[in-house]
């Protein structure tokens, strides 16, 4: 403090300037800033999806990339069958039923999971007769 009020009094021509500049510096005082802030702002923002990503490591198995090259397989449908529970879905006779991929079969022996006129549901596989694959 008082080597600004002697800089100020050194540096003005009369008393009254000085007190003013006194004044002036210490009303509003030169806040001298830290770049340590701004240094933990840009390490957290380089950082951390870096650590997320670390956190979070693919699951291990096939990726949702994988399955687009399967083709959709066919069925047709030998027999009629009513559903009898909400998983099942109802057959008619000569229509066509795709088949879902082998990922998503379930493992239930004598079902297999299909779609038939946008329904989703498990049809018994005695009641198809599956269509070769021309490619």
């Amino acid at each position: 403090v008082f080597k600004r009020i002697w800089n100020c009094f050194a540096k003005s021509s009369s008393t009254q300037e000085a007190v003013q500049k006194v004044a002036w510096e210490m009303s509003n005082p030169v806040v001298k800033q830290d770049v340590w802030p701004f240094i933990t702002f840009l390490f957290v923002v380089v950082a951390a999806p870096y650590f997320i990503y670390k956190m979070f490591p693919e699951s291990s198995g096939r990726s949702g990339d994988d399955y687009e090259d399967e083709t959709d397989t066919t069925a047709t449908v030998l027999f009629p069958y009513q559903a009898m529970s909400h998983d099942e879905v109802s057959l008619v006779p000569h229509s066509q039923v795709v088949i879902a991929p082998q990922h998503l079969q379930p493992n239930f022996q004598g079902w297999i999971l299909v779609s038939s006129n946008g329904v989703i549901g498990l049809a018994p596989i005695s009641h198809l007769q599956f269509n070769s694959i021309s490619e």
